[in-house]
């Protein structure tokens, strides 16, 4: 580890310096700008000072998000419940919606109706998985999730319109990967707080201090989804 502090009061120092001063580090790792600027500086300190994970097997864990079909089961695993309650939202009642139009001599807006019913895709649910970006601001992988649908807006004075779009906004779920985790978890925690990464993959709990449930719930009550990636192959909630 060689990086200079190019700034501030510990400028010229080698950055292992504010492993001492913990207040000045924990507010530099609060600042958008640090982060931006100077993200080698940002990526040690979140890492406690400890050589960053660029081992192999590290690597290997992070290309399996390479994989279309694990990413689609890291997602069904981790926004289970997302889903479900987005599977469970009503569809706009377009037959209504018809004999509404009918009934009003509203010809126009069902010629509107019937062209956007004629694309079939318009009257299905859609769960939407961007391809992961890979080392993104402190995350080892990034991924959004986007929840569409037919919607359908009525307006005092203006017509009704009919979109295909967001049901709800979108998730971002951003992914540390640690092939081991061990008794150094609260400072993972930091770091992942430091980072925003909301989800921690693991593939072995080398740890002896807590029990592996009573770390997944530290994590959890930290708001950070503590998953392996046995449960995601396997589908353990």
């Amino acid at each position: 580890m060689n990086e200079i502090i190019p700034f501030g009061k510990h400028r010229g120092k080698p950055v292992e310096t504010l492993a001492a001063d913990p207040q000045y580090a924990n507010w530099l790792t609060c600042q958008d700008w640090f982060r931006e600027r100077y993200p080698d500086i940002h990526t040690i300190v979140i890492n406690n000072y400890a050589e960053t994970d660029g081992t192999p097997e590290h690597n290997r864990l992070q290309a399996r998000f390479l994989d279309a079909e694990f990413v689609r089961k890291f997602v069904g695993f981790t926004l289970s419940r997302r889903i479900k309650a987005f599977l469970n939202i009503p569809l706009p009642d377009f037959a209504a919606t018809r004999e509404e139009l009918i009934r009003t001599r509203s010809f126009k807006e069902l010629e509107k109706l019937d062209k956007f019913e004629s694309d079939p895709t318009n009257l299905k649910k859609s769960i939407c998985i961007n391809t992961p970006t890979f080392e993104e601001k402190g995350a080892d992988v990034s991924v959004v999730v986007r929840f569409e649908g037919p919607l359908e807006d009525h307006y005092v004075t203006r017509p009704v319109s009919y979109a295909f779009g967001l049901i709800e906004k979108p998730i971002g779920l951003r992914v540390e990967i640690k092939p081991s985790l061990g008794d150094d978890y609260p400072a993972v925690i930091r770091q992942m707080r430091a980072s925003r990464c909301n989800i921690l993959i693991i593939d072995d709990y080398a740890g002896s201090g807590a029990t592996l449930n009573e770390v997944r719930k530290m994590f959890n009550n930290s708001g950070i989804a503590f998953v392996s990636f046995s449960d995601i192959e396997c589908g353990e909630t």
